[in-house]
């Protein structure tokens, strides 16, 4: 699905508020990757696993509903890789 960066946020938030309800405050929400050099625009660590004695989060890197890229070439390259690797 392509969205704007404002519904992206929103469906991101949405879908994983509170499915990790041990991960950290500080953690808990959407993140804008502005200077992120990847053409990646957002990212949520909600609905990760999260160990509170190791204290890490461990997650699928372009798992759906939790990192979104950019629509341009290079995103949709970088989404491409992602799924077949």
């Amino acid at each position: 699905e392509v969205h704007d960066a404002n519904a992206a946020v929103r469906i991101l938030y949405e879908a994983q508020a509170g499915r990790t309800p041990e991960l950290p405050e500080k953690l808990k929400g959407v993140f804008w990757m502005s200077t992120n050099a990847a053409p990646e625009l957002l990212a949520t660590f909600e609905g990760s696993e999260f160990d509170p004695e190791s204290n890490t989060v461990t997650f699928i890197s372009g798992a759906p509903l939790n990192w979104s890229y950019s629509t341009g070439t290079a995103g949709w390259i970088y989404w491409a890789f992602l799924r077949l690797s």
